[in-house]
């Protein structure tokens, strides 16, 4: 498009550019490759400044933000040409990085946690079940638990650790401790198993 320095060119230039947000919020491919074209330097660029190591995270976050909800953020935009939406973009883009890396940050904090829970795995309710427990009672316990508990419960008995189990179902390690243990409450309240041994509660 000619630009030029007068009220009617910027009429014009904001005219078109109003036309070319309303074709991309209603899915216009055409419309979508023009916006990659014309802002991906900024969404990288930002992107980078937030963090080089997920800077290519952050851009996919970026994008998924200005697409969600059928482009619900990129319709409230209530500008009138493409300086103020570039502003606006901009303001997007530097939210959704500072969330992602305040999520990154406490996925990392939880795993410390979770590490350092497993430092000693030996002493955890679940190893002292496994090598202690009536199995055969343990078992038709833990099948009148919900499923996600009895996966990770059931790769547990076979010998398996956390990070394995975690592997194994696609979960996060910390959501593999955290079933173990709400599993373990529930066997708690169902009956507590004794040590063949000693004849104790191995559920106290």
């Amino acid at each position: 498009m000619d630009y030029d320095s007068s009220s009617d060119g910027a009429a014009a230039r904001n005219a078109e550019f109003a036309e070319f947000l309303s074709r991309l919020v209603n899915g216009d491919v055409a419309a979508w490759s023009r916006f990659i074209a014309e802002f991906h330097p900024l969404i990288a660029s930002i992107a980078a400044r937030a963090s080089l190591e997920h800077a290519e995270d952050i851009e996919q976050e970026i994008y998924l933000a200005a697409v969600s909800d059928h482009f619900r953020l990129l319709q409230r935009f209530d500008g009138a040409s493409r300086p103020a939406f570039l502003v606006y973009l901009k303001h997007i883009a530097e939210n959704t990085a500072k969330n992602f890396l305040r999520k990154q940050y406490r996925r990392q904090a939880d795993l410390g946690e979770a590490l350092e829970y497993l430092a000693d795995e030996r002493d955890t309710p679940e190893a002292l079940l496994i090598k202690q427990a009536d199995l055969a009672r343990l078992d038709a316990a833990i099948n009148e638990l919900r499923p996600d508990y009895q996966n990770v419960l059931k790769l547990l008995l076979k010998g398996y650790r956390h990070r394995e189990v975690a592997e194994l179902l696609v979960i996060p390690l910390k959501t593999s401790l955290t079933w173990a243990n709400r599993a373990m409450q529930e066997l708690r309240k169902k009956f507590n198993l004794e040590i063949k041994t000693r004849g104790e509660n191995i559920l106290p």
